[in-house]
């Protein structure tokens, strides 16, 4: 089984709609959502959640140091709704055992369910897809998940066959693509051929 495959939206939210309210529930609903390292969505506080002029936030401190990922307020309101009452701004939402166990208690709830499993490290790699899939930059990307632009392209991106024709569509699409599509022909190959090559078939 690839434990490292990156999962779609769909599969996520199907795992954390299916889990019962807990820390594990919880530290995937944060993953999902801000592609934060384990290791950082463990560190967090109560504190590290809030509100200003500029919307809802959250900061992440890591190995890269400390960074604010943007928040929408309907997510917020999730994370603030498993809050208890006793809980003090200062207090961590997750024990340590999480941050050394959450990722193989993830694969376990994903095979329970029937379904391939994936990582935390995963989700940080469908947030990198998802912002480059939506046209998002390099280098904003890049500060919002805390490492280089290059770590981003060569670690993280991982095109799918559905990137790779996508991308063919845009060749014909573009002034460059019937010259492209006249070279495939003369050289004898067909556009699924082509992408068999750029997939390393």
């Amino acid at each position: 089984t690839n434990r490292h495959r990156t999962p779609t939206h769909a599969e996520v939210a199907a795992i954390y709609a299916d889990l019962k309210r807990t820390g594990l529930r919880l530290a995937l609903f944060i993953a999902w959502k801000t592609g934060g390292r384990i290791g950082e969505v463990c560190a967090l506080t109560w504190a590290d959640l809030y509100e200003d002029e500029n919307g809802a936030w959250v900061t992440l401190s890591g190995k890269t140091g400390e960074r604010r990922f943007p928040l929408a307020a309907g997510d917020l309101a999730e994370i603030r709704a498993a809050r208890p009452s006793y809980a003090k701004d200062t207090d961590r939402l997750f024990s340590v055992h999480l941050y050394k166990n959450g990722s193989a208690a993830l694969v376990v709830a994903c095979e329970s369910r029937g379904m391939d499993p994936f990582t935390f490290h995963a989700l940080r790699r469908l947030m990198t897809d998802t912002c480059q899939r939506r046209g998002v930059d390099v280098g904003t990307y890049s500060a919002l998940m805390g490492h280089t632009a290059e770590e981003a392209l060569r670690h993280y991106r991982q095109p799918t066959v559905d990137d790779l024709r996508g991308a063919l569509l845009k060749i014909r699409r573009t002034t460059a693509g019937p010259g492209i599509l006249a070279w495939l022909e003369k050289a004898g190959m067909t556009e699924e051929e082509a992408v068999g090559v750029l997939e390393g078939v």
